[in-house]
């Protein structure tokens, strides 16, 4: 291994996590990685001995056996040489997509103000002012007569209000970190399969405890909710349907944003309430060990989820079927029946919108609507596909590349 005098910049800390076994973190840079104790104590090992003979010392001390320097050192290049090789690289595979809108220190500015929201003083009595506005608000209000009857200035209105919205989600999450004292990362927009989303990097809560990481989670919607609730009141005292429809829409979102399949922030509460980081990692090898086994293949190792407490890996079970049912039904079901309905209606959408330019008229809202939400949507599916090709695309070209050079 090449990076042993970097070891020392390592910092190992605590992981709360469903697992039976004590589980750790390794943070090098702005990165962290799950390990186990033993890899834990191999880092240790070279960080307090100095030399390769004082750290096999220190090792094999720490774990009971007999190691030769070779052996730690071929250890050390399995499981510590990949931390530094990862680090290197700045890209997430989370987003096909990302476009950093503000700095880690812009976002602070707010950040470091709002923080007192998170006082439980402050957090009870307003969720539960929250949820009884919310109520009132679904009881009192005619939502599906209403939401039929929108006009286009207030669909305009929405989406600069919805964007207003979404930043102050996004500070929610921030402001969040700062009440746990963890430093967090600028604002952007990003494209998570065929959804732009905004973003907020707070890769540093990985450190916190799981309750901590759940309400850091949370704390979007929380902001967006307090966001909601001036609004929610208006719709009470004036006679105003645009405030019905935004609180209609927000709330809409909402279930889009607690969704626990996609990662959001509903699929990040998820894997901290049942201890499971890598969540989406550990079901897919769930799923392969189980087909492995139903084709009476060597399943290889156990799978993680079914070395857990046994709470966490019942939900956990649960949560890999269903996860996969509704990937299944996404991109088997709506997806082709998006592209099928495309190829059967946008020739004639398109045709009418011809027509009209043609005879010298401005097509119609509802119409140009039609089209141009048809193509935006088939234009992130097939972008959404194009990177999911890449990396076999460039690996093909890579084997012929050499392969011609023979």
């Amino acid at each position: 291994m090449d990076n042993v005098g970097d070891i020392k910049n390592l910092s190992i800390l605590t992981f709360e996590t469903s697992s039976r076994e004590y589980r750790y973190l390794v943070a090098f840079g702005e990165r962290f990685w799950e390990i186990t104790a033993a890899v834990a104590d191999l880092i240790k090992a070279f960080q307090q001995g100095g030399s390769l003979e004082n750290a096999t010392e220190l090792f094999s001390k720490s774990r009971g056996r007999s190691y030769s320097p070779e052996e730690v050192m071929h250890l050390a290049d399995i499981y510590i040489a990949p931390i530094f090789k990862e680090n290197s690289s700045k890209t997430t595979k989370s987003f096909l997509l990302r476009l950093n809108i503000l700095t880690a220190r812009q976002v602070a500015v707010c950040s470091d103000k709002l923080k007192c929201l998170f006082q439980r003083s402050v957090l009870y009595p307003l969720l539960f002012v929250i949820i009884i506005s919310e109520v009132l608000f679904f009881i009192k209000q005619d939502i599906v007569t209403k939401i039929f009857d929108i006009e286009f200035m207030d669909i305009v209105g929405l989406i600069a209000l919805y964007i207003i919205s979404s930043f102050f989600h996004e500070l929610g999450h921030a402001s969040a970190c700062k009440y746990f004292k963890v430093e967090h990362g600028g604002i952007g927009l990003g494209l998570y399969l065929t959804f732009p989303v905004f973003f907020t990097d707070v890769t540093k809560i990985w450190a916190l405890p799981r309750k901590q990481r759940v309400v850091v989670n949370f704390a979007g919607v929380y902001f967006q909710l307090i966001f909601l609730l001036p609004l929610i009141l208006l719709s009470f005292i004036i006679p105003n349907d645009f405030f019905i429809y935004f609180v209609f829409v927000i709330n809409l979102n909402f279930l889009l944003t607690m969704n626990p399949f996609f990662k959001f922030d509903g699929y990040w509460m998820m894997s901290d309430l049942l201890g499971i980081p890598n969540l989406r990692k550990r079901t897919n090898e769930l799923l392969s060990y189980w087909i492995k086994k139903i084709r009476k293949k060597n399943a290889g190792s156990y799978p993680f989820l079914l070395t857990i407490k046994p709470v966490e890996k019942t939900i956990a079970i649960v949560y890999t079927i269903v996860v996969n049912v509704f990937f299944g039904y996404y991109f088997f079901f709506i997806i082709p029946h998006f592209l099928v309905a495309f190829v059967s209606d946008f020739p004639y959408l398109f045709q009418r919108v011809i027509n009209s330019l043609i005879v010298g008229k401005m097509p119609d809202y509802v119409l140009l609507k039609s089209f141009f939400s048809q193509l935006l949507i088939l234009g992130l599916i097939l972008f959404f596909f194009y990177n999911l090709l890449k990396p076999l695309l460039n690996n093909l070209k890579r084997k012929y590349i050499e392969k011609n050079q023979r």
